[in-house]
């Protein structure tokens, strides 16, 4: 799902700003990319999905 293109997408509209503000970039670009998906998730679920994500999003920013 996060890869480093889509990463780096999320980083060129957000500019070196706040982690948070790339985190939200990515998880927009994810439901324009699985609409239906990221509908269908429940709250836990996608409380799950965001957790998950911070923690790759972390490791890739670190790799």
């Amino acid at each position: 799902m996060v890869n480093k293109p889509r990463l780096d997408s999320a980083r060129s509209k957000t500019g070196p700003g706040s982690f948070s503000e790339l985190m939200d970039e990515v998880v927009l670009d994810l439901t324009d990319a699985f609409p239906t998906a990221m509908a269908a998730l429940g709250d836990g679920e996608e409380d799950e999905l965001h957790t998950y994500l911070r923690e790759v999003v972390q490791a890739m920013r670190h790799a």
